[in-house]
């Protein structure tokens, strides 16, 4: 070391030798702990990781909400956005969303949601949506159509005897076509809240696009008929033989057979059976988490809760909990109190995505309500987001599904 060194030069260079003598100590204490006990991770490094998971966390959840204001707020002007986002959030946060806004595509005052930021989004959707979080099969659909060549019959083998003559058989084919539907949200924000920085106005933002958009499209994906531009949901895609009909008399006993039948239903018509699940109304959800044996036993309620509400199994196999199912149907009794139970292989259920999410923002722009009267953002003084997907809903097999159409249990 130099003679004519400073006093604070000298600080300096000790400084960042000590520095660096204890990040090697460190490093080489947690190799070496990891070659002793490699099962055994150090408290305070699983605290720090902790930590950091916590805060990642923290951090991405909302993402989507911030990304949805700083674009609104700034009306679609990609600079301005940026400018907001760092006005108004903590440095990662800011740097995340404006990594997103940079990579964006703006256009005609709105922004292309980049690949990376759908898939986020499709993430937040898959829990709030039953279907999706039910796990079905997600294909690409790039050019907004796609075919899927499926057998629909298969050869058959024959034993034969000696100088008998053996006749061939032949598979028949068919085919899965899906097509893009469009579905769009309609996110009206008061120019007010734009101006205010509180954190809770992105998870409002968030959860009301998200929230619409799962609605409408578990809503398709179970029980639409098809029109109206909507994908065909599971109810008119099941075989006509799988619509079964409960037993009038309302008993432990007689649900369970029940139950048993679904299954059956898929088991007798030689479905893989890789991912099977039911989707069920909340009050036929109460009804099997309450209902007791003659020894005042929870039937079904401790294997349903294992691990929290709506993440244990019935059977052996996972459920999703959903309001889109209605309890008002009359199909026998002459009551309007029936719902339905599905049970079906998820693996056999396809989600087609088009493409990527858009997103766009303009201030003061004209939109239908939800009662669909024409509403003037430009009077109300708000910014209107619009959110597009496109995608098609689609069954491989539809002996895949079977569903009680009658369900009056807890009625």
């Amino acid at each position: 070391m130099a003679d004519n060194l400073t006093t604070d030069q000298v600080l300096d260079h000790l400084m960042a030798t000590v520095n660096k003598t204890v990040a090697e100590t460190v490093d080489a204490s947690i190799r070496k702990h990891a070659e002793t006990q490699a099962s055994v991770i150090p408290s305070w490094f699983q605290a720090l990781q902790a930590q950091d998971a916590a805060t990642k966390a923290g951090a991405d959840v909302n993402h989507f909400g911030r990304f949805l204001r700083t674009v609104a707020a700034a009306k679609g002007d990609p600079e301005h956005a940026q400018k907001f986002a760092k006005q108004w959030y903590e440095t990662p946060i800011a740097d995340a969303v404006c990594k997103t806004l940079t990579a964006s595509s703006f256009t005609a005052g709105g922004a292309a949601v980049p690949t990376a930021d759908a898939s986020e989004i499709i993430e937040f959707l898959r829990p709030a949506a039953v279907v999706r979080r039910l796990g079905p099969t997600f294909l690409p659909m790039p050019n907004g159509n796609l075919v899927i060549p499926k057998l629909t019959g298969g050869a058959t083998s024959t034993y034969y005897g000696e100088a008998a003559n053996a006749v061939a058989s032949q598979g028949t084919t068919g085919n899965l076509n899906l097509s893009a539907k469009k579905l769009v949200t309609i996110v009206p924000i008061s120019n007010d809240l734009l101006k205010y920085a509180n954190p809770q106005f992105d998870v409002m933002v968030r959860q009301d696009a998200i929230a619409a958009m799962a609605a409408k499209e578990d809503s398709c994906f179970i029980r639409s008929d098809g029109t109206s531009a909507q994908p065909k949901g599971l109810r008119y895609c099941v075989a006509a033989g799988n619509v079964e009909v409960v037993n009038a008399v309302v008993n432990l006993a007689n649900v369970t057979t029940d139950l048993g039948i679904l299954v059956g239903d898929l088991l007798n018509n030689d479905v893989r059976m890789l991912r099977p699940a039911w989707i069920m109304s909340p009050r036929t959800y109460i009804y099997l988490t309450t209902v007791r044996d003659a020894n005042g036993n929870f039937a079904f309620r401790n294997e349903m809760l294992t691990g929290g509400m709506f993440n244990g199994t019935l059977w052996g196999y996972p459920y999703g909990v959903t309001t889109q199912i209605p309890i008002t149907l009359n199909i026998t009794d002459g009551t309007s109190d029936e719902t339905e139970l599905y049970f079906a292989d998820m693996a056999d259920l396809i989600v087609a995505d088009a493409y990527d999410m858009t997103v766009s923002a303009v201030d003061g722009a004209a939109y239908y309500s939800s009662a669909g009267t024409l509403t003037g953002g430009f009077s109300r003084d708000e910014t209107v987001l619009k959110i597009v997907s496109a995608h098609d809903f689609g069954v491989r097999h539809d002996l895949s599904v079977a569903v009680f159409s009658d369900v009056d249990w807890g009625a």
